[in-house]
């Protein structure tokens, strides 16, 4: 049981070529808070990243929340939600993921996760949306 959380900052400088022969010299600054708490057979935690490029004047961001939550010492369920706009300085839309699922431990050595991803994007005025089933396989030896 506890909680964490943190922050972390980037700086980088890149050449940014326009065309060739074009090249200017940027930067690109990320931020990111995020945190976590746990109690018993609940985790849950937020992220949020900041990204802007210099130069395309550029801004990108997410943000994510998640919750697993331990039904038995070998079952459990989870949610992770994400909202990635592309571009906050432009009315251009967000694009959003939501998976679902739930983990069996089979043995010692194997879990499998069946789990649904929800794709979709708003403000748009079309709202595009796709479903896509999986199944992981996690092998521990």
């Amino acid at each position: 049981d506890g909680f964490n959380g943190g922050l972390s900052f980037s700086y980088e400088p890149f050449d940014n070529e326009f065309s060739p022969g074009n090249v200017s010299k940027e930067i690109r600054n990320v931020f990111s808070l995020f945190g976590g708490y746990a109690s018993g057979a609940l985790r849950v935690g937020a992220e949020f990243d900041n990204r802007i490029t210099g130069g395309e004047e550029l801004t990108e961001r997410i943000i994510g929340i998640y919750a697993n939550y331990d039904l038995s010492e070998r079952t459990s369920v989870f949610t992770y939600y994400d909202n990635f706009d592309g571009d906050t300085g432009k009315d251009i839309g967000s694009f959003n993921y939501l998976i679902l699922g739930s983990v069996y431990q089979i043995g010692d050595g194997l879990r499998i996760a069946p789990n649904v991803r929800l794709n979709w994007r708003s403000g748009t005025g079309s709202e595009e949306s796709t479903n896509v089933y999986n199944v992981n396989f996690e092998f521990r030896y």
